[in-house]
């Protein structure tokens, strides 16, 4: 099987809310690996409309390519810092 590969942000927001739904309460007990799932389901069948919620339950972690989040940009370059805030008591003015 080729591996189903979730990057959240890739996904409509239809398709996290169908994830939200078929995944059912995230505070019941494995309620985030069915959660995991339910975004593999939405994910699967762009492609597989066969792929059912139960099939994504049945997949193995080994079958997901889950995409981590990109960092948060904040000074418009991925990856690069923000420039530190002055220390208390110095001006934010330059000299």
């Amino acid at each position: 099987m080729t591996k189903v590969r979730v990057d959240v942000s890739d996904m409509t927001l239809q398709e996290m809310a169908d994830a939200t739904a078929a995944a059912g309460d995230p505070d019941a007990p494995g309620g985030s690996f069915r959660q995991m799932a339910a975004m593999a389901w939405v994910v699967k069948r762009r492609t597989d409309s066969a792929f059912t919620f139960d099939d994504a339950l049945a997949l193995r972690m080994g079958d997901l390519d889950i995409v981590e989040q990109a960092p948060e940009v904040r000074s418009g370059v991925i990856g690069v810092a923000p420039p530190p805030s002055p220390a208390s008591g110095d001006s934010a003015q330059a000299m």
